[in-house]
């Protein structure tokens, strides 16, 4: 397995979507980047700049969710939306690049190995790297997503010492879960998400069990309109009946990682819950556990370090 994720570069990994590469001009406006996210089902893109002589950064959609909260906090009022909206209108996407702390641009060329890659992003808690040619013209995006299910297509490869792991036993485990009620205001989810840095919490039930999940990609919900703080005094619940809900996918402790990178690809999700035998969820798994629990099985080379925020116009 190590040696396939040492001649596999990254190259290989995005040659198939560099031409529809979505990208974002850092004088664009809020609504209508937020709108390109959400119409492409994208989580983040590259952000271009004239005076700073290209891509330079990512916005995504934990940058939205940090502005959007901030601003509510200081309009929340119903009487506050118009001077909420002429805020919104001000800024451009360049304000919000990186604002949530966990976009640092790290351009890395396209024959970097994936393993490589893989621990980059791991050690420095990054969901997506800029793939650059040697002219470091940008060449396309890795995302996490794109290496698991890379990983999943090799799953018949991968050692039943990898493959075949138990969830009790891997290392990269995230535990206790960070969760909300039903019942909680959207608000107060989409707070401990900026406060804490995460991208997703557990929706519980009033007995505790495991009821759904929101995450950023809700933020596919919100529009810079008139509605907004309406929208925003939602109970997690009601917020979430706004778009499609899901059922939430939980495994047990006794699965194993093939399942866990199985069950991320097959329902185009993010994070898997580990459940106890009552329902209660005990431990989640993301994606970027995901990368950290292969990588811990290799030798793997040092990482290199993130990048100076660059400079703003």
């Amino acid at each position: 397995m190590e040696s396939l994720l040492v001649r596999t570069t990254l190259r290989e990994l995005v040659e198939n979507t560099h031409e529809s590469l979505i990208t974002l001009r850092w004088d664009g406006n809020l609504d209508a980047a937020l709108q390109q996210l959400v119409d492409n089902r994208i989580l983040s893109a590259p952000v271009i700049s004239t005076e700073l002589g290209g891509f330079c950064a990512f916005v995504d959609l934990a940058d939205f969710l940090v502005f959007l909260y901030e601003q509510l906090q200081e309009n929340i009022v119903i009487e506050g939306v118009t001077r909420l909206l002429s805020v919104a209108r001000r800024h451009k996407v360049g304000d919000l690049a990186d604002l949530s702390h966990r976009n640092h641009w790290m351009p890395t060329q396209w024959d970097t190995t994936l393993l490589n890659a893989m621990v980059v992003m791991s050690s420095n808690g990054i969901h997506r790297l800029p793939i650059v040619q040697p002219d470091s013209t940008l060449y396309g995006i890795l995302t996490e997503s794109a290496i698991v299910k890379f990983l999943e297509s090799k799953l018949p490869e991968l050692p039943s010492h990898i493959s075949g792991v138990k969830i009790a036993s891997l290392p990269c485990i995230s535990s206790p879960v960070r969760c909300v009620q039903r019942t909680d205001k959207v608000m107060k989810a989409f707070g401990t998400m900026v406060k804490e840095k995460l991208s997703g919490l557990a929706v519980v039930n009033e007995d505790g069990t495991l009821g759904g999940n929101i995450s950023v990609s809700d933020l596919k919900n919100v529009h810079f309109d008139m509605d907004l703080i309406a929208r925003s005094s939602l109970s997690v619940d009601e917020y979430l009946q706004l778009g499609n809900r899901r059922a939430p996918i939980g495994l047990t402790s006794n699965d194993t990682l093939g399942d866990v990178i199985r069950t991320l690809v097959q329902q185009r999700i993010h994070r898997v819950y580990v459940v106890q035998g009552d329902g209660r969820p005990e431990a989640v798994l993301s994606m970027g556990d995901v990368l950290g629990n292969v990588i811990s099985f290799f030798k793997a080379p040092a990482p290199m370090a993130p990048q100076p925020s660059f400079p703003k116009p």
